[in-house]
């Protein structure tokens, strides 16, 4: 047999390997993740899925396509018409995208490492609980999508620059399907979600710790259409309205822990500490400030990744994690100081240990975008999902130095299962709701949010004096917000207190004016007090916002007015 016979046996044969990776990928991450299949509609979906009519008009998402996460808003706009919305199609879909991300990082790794440690790679990134977020919180197909299409960028990448540093190159026709293989997944990967713009950077990282080989105008060649995509999309925002393809856009809020004030206790003569008292802002920093101490408080969020990976518990979905009170402080210095020590190190033994150079780097930049000055919700587990790749290959190759074989090879077996028994465990309280509301209040009790979630599982339940203790809490962690007004006037009314519900319903109405749903629910609890005349004047208001709903307010009305004779 000649040598190209030999090159296409060993090709099928890893065709075949692959299918049969796939398909126990597929197996396992259904066993996993089935039991997260019922899980609710949480924060962000509620307005970019649930309350986004623009995902029901397939030609414009197509024409939208090259605008602010135009794909994946696409995606989710096919996931809508193909099964409406229904959550478990939305799911089942994230998780395809997650087991076959886990399927390339299994391919990526086979070109860093030999023997069993490829498969182990694959495995932990799709058994790892901390992966739960982006795979269950729907609306995270766009952290699923752009991953996927990053990582396999890189994965084409990685064939193209191995090709042209071999002997024996492919025809042109060969390296020109790498290169646009990569291009177009770049491409697909930033306009599925922003924080993939740095992989122009990494295909750098890569060439330099893996294939030091690679020459410098070879990695130009594939960085330089992913680095202009990047630019365009830039530009096209820079100065511009933001072609919008959801009216009610999410909007991150922030928390801050007050310092701990020593007082003294004047019967002991001791001093005692009051403790850290988190409270919500209702006035945030100039914006400059504002981005200050975003940064401070990544640096320490930060190590909280790490401590996830290694050690994945006290996961929330929502955990409203504080800003620091101020960018100079012994936390804040500590934990940028590691930081920076890390980095440092990591690029001093780079000579000797590319692949921790390679591992530390990669986790930085996967954050770089979302975990530096531009201020988001400060801590989102979803955040680990493109890290996830660098912290496995440092991982790997740790692993990979413990001796005797038997004994890493029994280390590996253990750590996919007590990882695969949390995900288990962490994906039957995603299915259950309040199950999984009421953890998150565990994790944050100072989260308003998390009590409004509460509030609103229990109203869809019936259980109308839980939904107003809820409600009640929620507007003890946060007094301006109008949505807790509505719910506590909504679970009062539906016990027939309609007296109590109109002054709650009045206070969300003077924090909300142009909020349809507080206007409806008002009329209605003053059409039950039978104060005909005052449902006028919200129906005169709610008919130019929701027509719909006006039309629906005047036919209760009409009814009330027929049946008591006025």
């Amino acid at each position: 047999m000649n040598n190209r016979g030999i090159i296409l046996l060993v090709q099928r044969f890893k065709s075949r390997n692959d299918v049969v990776v796939l398909l126990l990928f597929a197996a396992i991450g259904i066993v996993l993740y089935y039991s997260a299949f019922a899980g609710p509609w949480l924060l962000d979906d509620n307005h970019l899925i649930l309350g986004n009519d623009g995902l029901r008009d397939l030609g414009n998402l197509f024409k939208n396509i090259f605008s602010q996460r135009g794909l994946s808003y696409l995606t989710l706009g096919l996931n809508v018409w193909l099964g409406d919305l229904v959550p478990h199609y939305f799911r089942l879909v994230n998780l395809a995208l997650h087991v076959g991300t886990s399927l390339v990082v299994y391919k990526l790794l086979s070109r860093i490492f030999k023997g069993y440690l490829p498969l182990l790679g694959g495995l932990l990134f799709l058994v790892h609980p901390v992966q739960t977020q982006a795979v269950n919180y729907i609306v995270q197909r766009m952290t699923c999508q752009a991953v996927f299409f990053a990582l396999t960028s890189l994965l084409f990448f990685s064939k193209g620059i191995d090709d042209l540093n071999s002997t024996c190159p492919s025809s042109y026709s060969k390296k020109a399907g790498y290169w646009l293989a990569a291009t177009v997944c770049g491409m697909f990967a930033v306009l599925s979600k922003e924080n993939t713009a740095v992989l122009p950077i990494m295909f750098f990282l890569w060439a330099k710790c893996i294939s030091p080989a690679t020459k410098f105008k070879h990695v130009l060649g594939y960085s330089i259409p992913v680095f202009i995509v990047v630019l365009l999309l830039a530009l096209s925002h820079f100065n511009k309205p933001e072609t919008k393809l959801t009216d009610n856009p999410g909007k991150a809020e922030f928390w801050m822990i007050d310092r701990v004030v020593p007082r003294i206790n004047n019967a002991q003569g001791e001093k005692v500490f009051s403790g850290a008292h988190v409270r919500y802002l209702d006035v945030l920093p100039d914006s400059l400030e504002l981005s200050q101490l975003y940064l401070a408080t990544e640096s320490i969020v930060v190590w909280r990744y790490v401590a996830l990976f290694l050690l994945p518990l006290h996961q929330a979905v929502d955990h409203a994690y504080p800003l620091v009170d101020g960018v100079i402080s012994a936390k804040v210095v500590f934990a940028a100081s590691a930081l920076f020590f890390c980095l440092f190190a990591s690029l001093v033994v780079y000579k000797r240990y590319p692949l921790l150079t390679f591992a530390v780097v990669w986790f930085l930049l996967a954050l770089v975008i979302e975990s530096s000055i531009i201020p988001l919700d400060p801590l989102v587990e979803h955040r680990v999902y493109f890290c996830m790749f660098g912290l496995i290959v440092g991982t790997l190759y740790l692993l990979a130095s413990i001796k005797p074989e038997r004994i890493r090879i029994v280390a590996s077996v253990a750590l996919v299962l007590i990882l695969s028994g949390l995900t288990c465990k962490r994906n039957a309280v995603w299915g259950d709701e309040i199950k999984l509301i009421r953890h998150d209040i565990d994790v944050a009790p100072h989260n308003h949010r998390n009590y409004l979630a509460l509030s609103t599982a229990y109203a869809a339940i019936g259980n109308w004096s839980e939904a107003e203790t809820s409600a009640r809490t929620a507007i003890l962690k946060h007094s301006r917000n109008p949505a807790a007004y509505e719910n506590l006037g909504s679970a009062l009314a539906m016990q027939g207190r309609h007296l109590e519900a109109v002054g709650y319903y009045q206070t969300a109405r003077s924090l909300n004016p142009r909020s349809p749903g507080v206007l409806y629910n008002l009329g209605l609890a003053l059409i039950n007090l039978g104060r005909y005349d005052n449902v006028q004047d919200c129906l005169n208001l709610l008919k130019p916002l929701d027509p719909l709903l006006g039309a629906d307010l005047e036919k209760s009305l009409l009814s009330a007015r027929h049946t008591s004779g006025r």
